[in-house]
């Protein structure tokens, strides 16, 4: 019984921490999967500036995408990031 409650408690902390480090990450651009090179490329420069970035893509239906021509991408850093990211893209950002 004891046991049972442990493993229910670190779930349940796991569960929170996961949903904690999830709502932190701000959009600082969008667009639909026809952008995918110009998200990815500033990625990859936010990436080598030191800036921690990632990449969402949906379709329509909310499903992971690949790189095909429907739904949304969506180019994401941590809230800490976003005005240094912003500021990176807006000043340097070359394609």
């Amino acid at each position: 019984m004891e046991m049972l409650l442990l493993v229910l408690v670190v779930a349940a902390v796991i569960v929170w921490l996961v949903i904690r480090s999830n709502a932190k990450w701000k959009t600082i651009e969008a667009g639909t999967a026809n952008a995918v090179a110009e998200i990815e490329a500033k990625h990859a420069f936010l990436k080598s500036n030191q800036v921690k970035s990632r990449i969402r893509s949906t379709d329509n239906m909310g499903a992971v995408q690949g790189s095909s021509g429907h739904g949304s991408i969506k180019l994401e850093v941590p809230e800490k990031y976003v005005d240094q990211a912003i500021s990176l893209i807006a000043n340097n950002f070359k394609e």
